[in-house]
């Protein structure tokens, strides 16, 4: 059984420090750890007991820090803030009791700290700070008024924390060969840059020789965007006189642009007499589909020039007329065309002769 606890009173700081050394002659609720470190803090009404069961631990070890106060009840106190880590050690465990009013008239709190380290080396816990003011209308120091306050501060505290390997053990260097560390797998990044470069390229070189291979699609030829487009004027209300004169013009010009792509270039800027002399040289039509088409010529210039403009149906009836004769125009000239593309096979075929010779 223990002694009678040996207390050494110093005054310092604000307050009054007592050192124990020996145990403690106030029991406590439950088994307290041995102490390896154990201190009164006390300032005004309110004492504080640390207490500290090892100062040196290995790293897979963990200390235990009790904190206990008890104050005058006519005081409020605010308990130090403590998170989940206190001077770099990580709080693993927190019981807290209190507040409860003791056999002494004192009110007591406490809170039990399990805390353990990471990594070896020095660790300091830092002091802890209890504040604490009188309740309003109460009196400290045994009533003598003036709403009293301050606060008690602990000292700071050390801990050593070893690894876990000791003096003759193996360094982590010299373990490799008892455990084989985990292996990083190497991913293969230019490798897989690379592959991607030449996907990206095979892809981009198929799109291209396919489309170089691709044969380009038939122009649209003249006569048949011309009828085309007659078709939509057909289908115009051409309910006042602005309206159908330029859809007559539009007509006239489409007609003669089939008629320069097919036979005569400078069809534009002729008159109908000029088109209707020049037709008598076109291959590829008769005589009957001359005089239609030159009938269809005479009957537009008649509708543009001839001081009145045909009203809705009529100009229907015109534009009608047109395209239907633009199948008289597309077989002018087919005989030139079957001529020339003779012309360019003979050409072709005297080019190999003169190659293979």
């Amino acid at each position: 059984m223990r002694g009678p606890a040996l207390a050494v009173m110093m005054r310092g700081g604000g307050g009054v420090v007592l050192g124990a050394i020996g145990g403690c002659a106030r029991p406590a609720e439950e088994s307290a750890p041995e102490a390896a470190v154990e201190s009164w803090f006390e300032e005004g009404p309110v004492r504080v007991h640390v207490r500290l069961d090892q100062i040196e631990i290995d790293t897979v070890g963990s200390v235990t820090l009790d904190i206990e106060t008890d104050s005058d009840p006519r005081f409020v106190v605010e308990g130090a803030k403590i998170g989940d880590s206190l001077g770099g050690l990580t709080v693993r465990d927190r019981i807290e009791r209190g507040p409860t009013l003791g056999a002494d008239g004192r009110v007591h709190r406490s809170t039990r700290l399990m805390l353990e380290p990471y990594l070896p080396g020095e660790y300091e816990i830092p002091e802890l700070v209890f504040s604490y003011e009188s309740i309003e209308g109460e009196g400290g120091n045994g009533g003598d008024g003036g709403g009293q306050a301050g606060e008690v501060r602990t000292g700071a505290l050390r801990v050593d924390v070893v690894s876990v390997l000791g003096d003759g053990a193996l360094s982590l260097g010299e373990m490799r060969d008892v455990v084989d560390p985990v292996r990083k797998v190497e991913i293969p990044v230019g490798g897989i840059v690379i592959a991607s470069v030449i996907a990206i390229g095979l892809v981009v070189a198929i799109v291209v020789v396919g489309r170089r291979l691709q044969l380009d699609p038939p122009a649209v030829s003249p006569v048949s965007a011309s009828r085309e487009r007659l078709e939509v004027l057909q289908r115009r209300p051409l309910e006042d006189e602005p309206e159908r004169s330029e859809t007559l013009h539009e007509a006239s010009e489409l007609v003669r642009l089939c008629i320069a792509h097919r036979a005569e270039p400078g069809a534009a800027q002729m008159s109908q007499r000029e088109l209707s002399r020049a037709m008598r040289d076109w291959i590829g039509i008769d005589t009957s589909e001359r005089l239609a088409l030159g009938g269809m010529l005479r009957r537009l210039d008649e509708a543009l020039y001839g001081g009145s403009i045909p009203d809705a149906d009529e100009t229907r009836e015109l534009v009608k007329d047109a395209r239907e004769h633009l199948a008289i125009i597309d077989r002018v000239g087919v005989h030139f065309a079957a001529a020339a593309q003779l012309e360019q096979e003979i050409e072709q075929e005297i080019k190999e002769e003169d190659r293979a010779s």
